[in-house]
């Protein structure tokens, strides 16, 4: 189920920011970090620019927040670096600090869907919403909170 809506998603996102492109209101860009070349004697190829326009410009991707080569190749494709990145936890999933650092890294803020259930399993009454209110989640939440900080 979860593959089925992607592609919605991102047909969706790509719609929204070639209409920002094709509008002009992409053309307030900045280089990222990474755009930034070592020495004369070895130029880098440039990255795609993340967009400054307040119309962003955001997906998601089959490897979420570890999808760094997705984003760069949809970049290249459209000319113009998501500035927003779509990602999915349940609640048996830590928080993804890691992931959120490398978006972080390449100027990307991150979107995270949080919902209450276990991607996969049949049976899903734990992550009831009477469970949440009374507390026999607490703990996971409070796992995030702790890790986000």
């Amino acid at each position: 189920m979860r593959i089925s809506l992607l592609k919605p998603l991102v047909i969706l996102a790509l719609a929204v920011g070639l209409t920002s492109t094709i509008a002009g209101t992409a053309a307030a860009v900045t280089p990222g970090p990474a755009a930034r070349t070592t020495s004369a004697r070895t130029a880098q190829v440039q990255p795609a620019r993340i967009s400054t326009a307040r119309l962003r410009f955001g997906v998601t991707t089959p490897n979420g927040l570890g999808g760094a080569a997705e984003l760069d190749a949809l970049a290249k494709t459209v000319g113009e670096s998501p500035s927003m990145v779509l990602d999915y936890s349940d609640f048996v999933q830590a928080a993804p600090i890691a992931g959120l650092d490398a978006m972080s890294k390449r100027g990307q803020s991150v979107v995270i869907t949080w919902e209450p259930w276990k991607w996969g399993a049949t049976d899903q009454s734990p992550y009831a919403l009477r469970n949440i209110i009374a507390g026999r989640l607490d703990s996971h939440l409070n796992s995030w909170a702790t890790a986000l900080q």
